[in-house]
């Protein structure tokens, strides 16, 4: 095949080929790396923005968090089952969720609060089908929903 003077070999076509798919790879590298430093602007605005609307409602609940911790930990008088837990808010014990031997068979996880936080309550105890169940009825009746 006779080579006409001027035109590309094979060679160098698959050489120019190999540069432009890297310099394409670098651009795409360069926008990846601005389009991720534009999200986590982005976010960080956002989450500030967040924060400050926020806030009073974090400051309500933080005063109300209720923590589930094994009666295991929290009463190590030894007083306690492998299914009952304490419900501790601002570091007291204000009741309690555990499995009971009582209860109706389709809700056997009894949940009340402490004798100390019934005033003012209408309900201080009951019974629920799961342990998460009894914990929402718990902090609904503590935050007097």
């Amino acid at each position: 095949m006779l080579k006409h003077q001027g035109e590309p070999t094979l060679r160098s076509l698959a050489e120019m080929c190999t540069k432009l798919a890297e310099k394409l790879e670098q651009e795409a590298t360069i926008e990846r790396e601005r389009a991720r430093r534009y999200l986590e602007a982005a976010d960080a605005r956002a989450a500030e923005k967040w924060t400050k609307r926020e806030a009073p409602i974090r400051a309500r609940y933080a005063k109300s968090r209720l923590i589930l911790k094994h009666s295991k930990v929290a009463r190590p008088s030894g007083q306690w089952r492998d299914n009952d837990y304490d419900v501790i808010c601002k570091g007291e014990v204000v009741g309690r969720v555990f499995l009971s031997p009582g209860a109706p068979a389709d809700k056997p996880w009894m949940w009340t609060l402490a004798y100390a936080y019934t005033e003012d309550r209408t309900l201080t105890h009951g019974y629920e089908a799961t342990r998460e169940a009894a914990m929402a009825a718990l902090a609904k009746s503590w935050r007097r929903q």
